[in-house]
């Protein structure tokens, strides 16, 4: 993930690997909060999740989320705003020809209209079609605008899927999955949910 341009700085791990298999660096990779001046998105707006590779491991499903956790915690809740069931990134067979520096197409949102205002965390994670059973996440600190202080429509958003982290929910091989809840903004259908203790 390369936009929002405040994207975490990772404690761990390079830019293109997934999450550990035991969700030792779950969530963001442990990130310590951001720094400088932050991009404002304000309720109603478009914005995007911008993203670079060519390892899309036959496309997958992905979530876009908040939360108001900054830098975020293992025990933080991230709510959703957009689920992508297939096709995420891209809706290929395989890889792209190899090269980190890609620019992918870039995953549109709207930010709800009711969002509480103040500096929260945009999350993107994934789930790849193809290869090893593997959670990709990435965060990046933002300020809410407007001046809304209720937060009582945000915390009816659903929450993000967490799998493959050996919390006891997994997803199959060559299935884009469907998500248990993927909220009111959805774009593709999955093909089945995803295995275990998922709630």
């Amino acid at each position: 993930m390369v936009g929002p341009s405040s994207v975490f700085t990772h404690n761990d791990g390079l830019d293109l690997d997934p999450l550990s298999d035991t969700g030792s660096n779950y969530p963001c990779f442990v990130t310590d909060g951001g720094s400088g001046e932050l991009p404002v998105f304000e309720p109603g707006s478009t914005q995007k999740i911008e993203l670079r590779g060519s390892a899309v491991h036959g496309g997958g499903s992905c979530q876009i989320s908040f939360t108001y956790d900054n830098p975020p915690t293992k025990n933080s809740v991230f709510r959703v705003v957009k689920s992508f069931q297939g096709a995420c990134p891209l809706g290929v067979s395989g890889n792209l020809a190899a090269n980190p520096n890609n620019v992918l197409p870039a995953l549109p949102f709207t930010v709800p209209e009711d969002m509480p205002a103040g500096v929260a965390v945009v999350a993107w994670t994934w789930f790849n079609k193809i290869g090893n059973r593997e959670m990709y996440m990435r965060c990046a600190p933002v300020k809410i605008g407007g001046s809304n202080t209720d937060t009582s429509k945000f915390e009816t958003l659903p929450e993000i899927l967490k799998a493959n982290i050996g919390n006891g929910c997994t997803t199959r091989e060559g299935a884009d999955i469907k998500f248990p809840d993927p909220g009111n903004d959805v774009v593709g259908q999955g093909t089945e949910g995803p295995i275990g203790n998922c709630g």
